[in-house]
């Protein structure tokens, strides 16, 4: 069997059209052009390589695609979620899906709470998420959040859970108080 980078015209031809010169020529002719082309088209798999991709080079497809939310300190892994979802998030920017997908990419978890679940002003939500956030990453989180939601809507508050196991004891007494009354 012919390797597909080895394979040549004149090895599918008869030996009639195999041993003319000219069509050897061009045989040899396309068998370079082709070993150029195949270099050059495993370097345009780009896109689909995202995840074996090197840090320099997810930089500069951040910088290609625009990517929201991108900054180069981030870690490895949450730099490629934000360089897949990038065009994704251009065509869903202004909702509540697209803020969704963004807590999950960068805090791992958490939801938006829309104004008419907690009582609120209309327009307004709440973030909940239980993912730790130091103060820096607490602003540059708020700054992403504020370009990719609704403009009619505003981030009022992001809060922070975190589960705690404790034995919790409860105990209920009900006290009758009697007045007697002499006479």
């Amino acid at each position: 069997m012919i390797k597909y980078n080895d394979a040549e015209l004149i090895s599918v031809l008869p030996h009639l059209l195999s041993s003319d010169p000219d069509i050897a020529a061009i045989s040899y002719a396309y068998k370079k052009a082709m070993a150029k082309l195949i270099v050059i088209s495993a370097q345009t798999v780009l896109y689909a390589d995202i995840e074996n991709m090197d840090e320099e080079l997810l930089d500069l497809m951040a910088l290609e695609c625009r990517t929201q939310y991108y900054k180069g300190d981030l870690p490895i892994e949450t730099k490629r979620k934000l360089v897949k979802n990038s065009l994704i998030w251009h065509q869903k920017a202004g909702t509540i899906g697209a803020v969704n997908e963004l807590i999950d990419t960068v805090l791992g978890e958490g939801e938006v709470v829309e104004w008419f679940n907690f009582g609120g002003d209309p327009g307004t939500f709440k973030i909940l998420t239980s993912a730790k956030l130091s103060d820096s990453s607490l602003k540059y989180f708020q700054e992403i959040i504020s370009n990719i939601k609704n403009m009619g809507s505003s981030l009022i508050s992001v809060e922070q859970s975190c589960k705690i196991d404790v034995d919790l004891y409860v105990g209920a007494s009900i006290v009758q108080s009697m007045k007697t009354v002499i006479k």
